[in-house]
């Protein structure tokens, strides 16, 4: 069973059904709230929590309901602390990372009549939302016509959906996905031009772009935001003293032997077992760089490490050969999801997610250093 498969009944476990992707502990979470929604001890019990389905992230309820349905990316920053903080008549379910998003989407809502209101908190950009393993994006809803009209016929007659990601609806092309959403789903869609989060990392829930007919969400003690956002990276200071990157769910210490440490949520960065030897300052790293889930090793001999999750630029594997030195790279740039490794020929190379700049061959002759690149 995964994360949004009809939940039957009675879980089969308290710890059932942890998304692909999600981060360590989190099941454990899951089951600890699941036992306060059954015993009762240890804080208030959850009427709107029922008994066995919070393990597997599901609840059971009927095929018509005026109550909402939240969607949660399970790559989203403690989504533990999100499930926790909704009330009333919210169900939700988790978002597996490595299937698409919207499929998984439209297969728990179908069959659904009713309701008043679906929110889907996930990582977002001007235009775009991450949802699983694809990009929502106004380019990609022709493809997903079908999965879109299948959340479209969930809602009741004044139904609405939410997007809670930082700067969705920002600008033109926010403004235009907005709409283009709407019509494609046939209700009415809202999200916000800011960031959306915790107001101590200057996020909002406030939704103020397309329209809404539902009181909107809000989380004040979840302490992140639903962007994807580039971690900000020092250069190197001169004699490597010890530095730090960070990415969303792992740490990199840039030691002043040279090497580097990780540790955090494996996948992400945390484990950097498989470059170990690249890392261990036989030749010094002088800069690591970040995605949101990966990290790049800039080595002194001008060669690149990368690790971490494939999907945020992790596996350089494809690029090898550019990276490895012969030509040195001089600086390396991200976005959310992807890399670009400047040479010292002017040339700049790219890998990662495609959608975020990860394939660059539309551009490729005017990136191979004939006209040198000097900034990116």
């Amino acid at each position: 069973m995964t994360a949004i498969d009809t939940c039957h009944a009675r879980a089969r476990s308290d710890t059932a059904s942890v998304p692909a992707g999600a981060p360590a502990g989190f099941g454990a979470a899951l089951a600890a709230l699941a036992r306060t929604g059954r015993e009762g001890g240890g804080g208030e019990q959850r009427p709107d929590r029922p008994r066995g389905c919070e393990a597997q992230g599901l609840r059971a309820v009927p095929a018509a309901s005026r109550g909402t349905l939240v969607f949660i990316d399970s790559r989203v920053e403690n989504p533990q602390e999100l499930i926790a903080g909704l009330r009333g008549n919210s169900d939700w379910r988790l978002i597996d990372a490595p299937r698409d998003g919207v499929a998984q989407i439209a297969a728990a809502l179908a069959g659904r009549r009713g309701l008043a209101s679906i929110r889907i908190l996930a990582h977002g950009r001007p235009g775009g939302l991450l949802l699983g393993a694809g990009e929502l994006t106004q380019a990609t809803l022709g493809e997903l016509a079908g999965e879109l009209a299948t959340i479209g016929r969930a809602l009741g007659k004044n139904g609405d959906v939410h997007i809670y990601g930082c700067e969705v609806g920002r600008g033109e092309a926010g403004r235009a996905f907005v709409g283009a959403l709407a019509n494609a789903i046939g209700a009415p869609v809202a999200a916000a031009s800011a960031p959306v989060g915790h107001a101590d990392l200057g996020g909002t829930w406030r939704l103020d772009v397309g329209e809404r007919r539902v009181a909107l969400l809000e989380l004040p003690q979840w302490r992140g935001l639903l962007g994807l956002t580039v971690t900000p990276k020092p250069p190197a200071s001169p004699g490597r003293s010890g530095g730090e990157v960070r990415n969303a769910y792992a740490f990199a210490a840039l030691r002043a032997d040279g090497s580097v440490v990780t540790w955090g949520y494996a996948d992400n960065g945390g484990n950097s077992s498989g470059v170990a030897a690249a890392l261990n300052g036989d030749v010094d790293v002088t800069q690591v760089f970040s995605t949101y889930g990966a990290f790049a090793a800039l080595r002194a001999d001008g060669s690149v490490v990368t690790w971490g999750d494939s999907f945020y630029g992790g596996n350089s594997s494809g690029v090898a050969t550019a990276l490895n030195g012969t030509i040195d790279v001089t600086q390396v740039f991200s976005t959310g999801t992807a890399f670009a490794a400047l040479r010292v020929d002017g040339s700049v190379v790219t890998w990662g997610n495609s959608f975020y700049g990860g394939n660059s061959s539309g551009v490729a002759t005017a990136l191979n250093g004939t006209i040198d690149v000097t900034q990116v």
